[in-house]
């Protein structure tokens, strides 16, 4: 009996953990999608009809947290080029397919991929392990 109420007792601990990193996943990307609408705002100013809306920004793939900063690739229904476009970054090759960047965000700022490496945002080797998911998903 006490194994049982022990073994309960974990698998309640357990769930509850999960539920709060849920919680807080969810935060961070309500704060990322609210930083990316201001952000395009900003690029864009009036040459947008109107404002980005938050619900309209996805992000649509997360390649992972480097050194405080997450790589991304962020949509808020926007027009996109389809292209091939090849870009060499810290001795690494990408292979984009459309003419959405690649970001790298930190502290309510974008840079791209090239820029943030260029700033120390980012390591040489976090761009090698960035290029490696990417590969996998292309």
């Amino acid at each position: 009996m006490k194994m049982t109420k022990k073994l309960f007792t974990l698998l309640l601990c357990l769930l509850l953990a999960l539920s709060a990193l849920s919680a807080c996943s969810a935060r961070r990307d309500d704060q990322i999608k609210e930083d990316y609408a201001q952000f395009l705002d900003q690029q864009y100013g009036g040459a947008q009809d109107q404002a980005t809306k938050v619900q309209d920004v996805r992000v649509l793939q997360d390649f992972g947290t480097y050194h405080g900063c997450r790589v991304v690739f962020m949509d808020a229904n926007l027009a996109v080029s389809l292209l091939i476009l090849e870009m060499d970054i810290a001795g690494y090759t990408f292979k984009f397919g459309d003419s959405r960047p690649m970001y790298v965000y930190r502290a309510h700022e974008f840079l791209e991929i090239a820029e943030a490496y260029e700033a120390g945002w980012i390591t040489k080797s976090d761009v090698g392990k960035v290029c490696e998911k990417f590969n996998k998903t292309a």
